[in-house]
């Protein structure tokens, strides 16, 4: 991932290039099985909204990925 110091100045200069165009920041979001890793892994993605929120046309998306520890207890329905 990109330091936000460099990433703000070049989302600035490409809603500059493209005025009626839009960005839309696509974000991995770590779902994890406890609140306190949960709170662990959030912390990026907070400085992340905080860092664009204020930038007209950009959009911040972001996509839930799964962890669990316990991987061997979920059954699917294919395999029961």
């Amino acid at each position: 991932m990109a330091d936000l110091t460099e990433m703000t100045p070049e989302l600035e200069k490409e809603l500059a290039e493209h005025p009626e165009g839009y960005i839309n920041v696509i974000l991995g979001h770590l779902v994890m099985d406890t609140y306190w890793e949960q709170a662990l892994h959030q912390n990026s993605q907070i400085m992340i909204d905080l860092t664009l929120q204020n930038l007209p046309r950009v959009a911040v998306t972001k996509i839930p990925y799964q962890i669990h520890h316990n991987v061997g207890a979920h059954v699917h329905e294919d395999e029961a």
